[in-house]
């Protein structure tokens, strides 16, 4: 069919709906804009809220690994096997005594 050969009510009926489309997409891509920006916004706030986790669950075990060294320094079998492990550097070797020593206490460990 030649477009003059369409009515003139076919026309307009056309014309509106294309027209009454127009706010409808002009919406739609407004809420997409929106939504995705939202969304973003959603998923980098719980990104940071994991980042701040992780973060608090890291210092938590760096406080723990402190606390545990500083307990490890002050223990006397600790001290008594620097001891040896200094004196047996510096003679090359360790006499039976210290040896006996710490096998028994199992490397000074209990």
């Amino acid at each position: 069919m030649h477009p003059r050969m369409i009515k003139i009510r076919t026309k307009l009926t056309l014309i509106l709906v294309i027209l009454s489309l127009i706010p409808f997409v002009i919406i739609g891509a407004i809420s997409t804009n929106v939504a995705h920006a939202a969304l973003s916004e959603q998923v980098f706030a719980q990104l940071e809220s994991i980042r701040d986790s992780k973060k608090a669950q890291v210092e938590r075990y760096l406080r723990k690994v402190k606390s545990d060294i500083a307990v490890l320094a002050n223990s006397p079998h600790i001290l008594a096997a620097l001891d040896a492990f200094s004196s047996a550097l510096f003679e090359g070797a360790i006499d039976q005594a210290q040896y006996d020593y710490f096998d028994f206490n199992d490397g000074g460990t209990q």
